[in-house]
Parts: C-alpha cells; structure tokens; sequence
C-alpha cells in the first residue's frame, strides 16, 4: 500500500478544494496501538459522490463512493449548510 504521506497529500488537495469544507477520517481497527487503521472518508462538500471519486488517482481511487451521512456511531459534526456528507469507502 501507498505510505500514508501520499494519501495526506491526496486528502490535502481535496480539502484544498473551494466545494470542500472538511474532511474527516473514520478509524476502522488498530493492528497495534500506535498504528491506526482506516477504510472510509467523508467528504464535506457540494460535490457529487461521481466528481469526489474523480479527485483521486486511479491508484487511490475508492472501491465505492457514495452519499452518506453522520449517525451516532460517528464523533458529532455539524455539516455546514449547502454541504452533503460524501463517503469514500476502499476495500
């Protein structure tokens, strides 16, 4: 897999986006305490789930993406308003 710098660089030119507000990373498991690990992302944006995927290089882009939203499962975020939760999801 790609080390994480690449993907802080991917995430940064898409938060860097005027149709961004924010992107938040979901912890999914921890293979050792220090080393967290992550599957899914969620892009604030007014973008649709189509044009976010396209952000991505082909060699990163998410096996599904797709609009979502922020259940109690999640840290509590306010959406800003105009802005839909995208979620970006690599299996």
């Amino acid at each position: 897999p790609p080390p994480p710098r690449v993907f802080y660089e991917v995430f940064r030119s898409i938060l860097d986006r005027h149709d961004v507000d924010d992107i938040r990373i979901q912890i999914t498991a921890f293979d050792a305490p220090e080393w967290p690990f992550s599957d899914t992302a969620y892009v604030m944006t007014t973008a649709a789930p189509d044009e976010v995927s396209s952000w991505f290089p082909a060699e990163l882009r998410p096996d599904r993406v797709s609009k979502a939203s922020l259940d109690e499962s999640h840290e509590p975020y306010d959406v800003a308003d105009g802005f839909d939760v995208v979620e970006c999801w690599w299996d």
